[in-house]
């Protein structure tokens, strides 16, 4: 199995393949070979019946444009109940500014550090959680778990994936991808070519 840093797959259909070929099959009202199938894609009502169980670890910023897919489950980390970490605010880094370089990087950090810090000084005037998260930059360390389908996560990959998509985003609808695909060694050629036919 696949592993990432910002992605884990928990759970997803039990042999997609072979739940797919019998679901082309009662389409048909009889047997389908995978070729067959794969002819028959554009018929994409039966990828809903196939689904794929993720834990995400990203940005709140990355975390917003995900949400924005509405065809999914999520249960998302609460800033309103859980404590945020100094470390949380800086886990995510853009690459436009690792690309400036190590002093850049620092300095990107420092600035993360002093809005912590403000954070933390409401806290310690007794602010709730909740109010003094206000002040937590959209760069902040959140985890969620989401569920989607697949004809759902061809539509993601094909938005998230595409060369105009943020970095972050691109990077885990990727990382997604290759977890989803490794569940479908047969037809995973055939769905990359259509997500590709997609971003056109």
């Amino acid at each position: 199995m696949l592993e990432f840093d910002n992605v884990e797959l928990l759970t997803h259909t039990t042999n997609p393949e072979s739940r797919l070929l019998d679901y082309y099959s009662q389409c048909y009202k009889k047997p389908i070979s995978l070729k067959n199938m794969l002819n028959v894609l554009k018929h994409e009502s039966v990828l809903e019946h196939i689904s794929y169980t993720f834990r995400i670890n990203c940005s709140r910023l990355t975390h917003l444009q995900i949400v924005r897919h509405r065809l999914a489950s999520y249960t998302s980390q609460s800033h309103r109940y859980t404590a945020i970490s100094c470390a949380d605010t800086y886990k995510h880094i853009p690459n436009e500014i690792r690309d400036l370089g190590s002093e850049a990087v620092l300095e990107y950090i420092n600035d993360c550090i002093d809005i912590y810090n403000k954070y933390i000084k409401w806290i310690d005037k007794g602010v709730s959680k909740e109010s003094a998260r206000y002040l937590i930059n959209d760069g902040c360390s959140i985890e969620f778990t989401v569920t989607m389908n697949l004809r759902e996560l061809l539509h993601f990959f094909a938005l998230r994936t595409d060369v105009h998509a943020q970095d972050e985003i691109k990077e885990l609808a990727n990382n997604m991808k290759a977890l989803v695909f490794e569940t479908l060694p047969e037809i995973s050629e055939v769905l990359n070519t259509n997500i590709e036919r997609k971003k056109i």
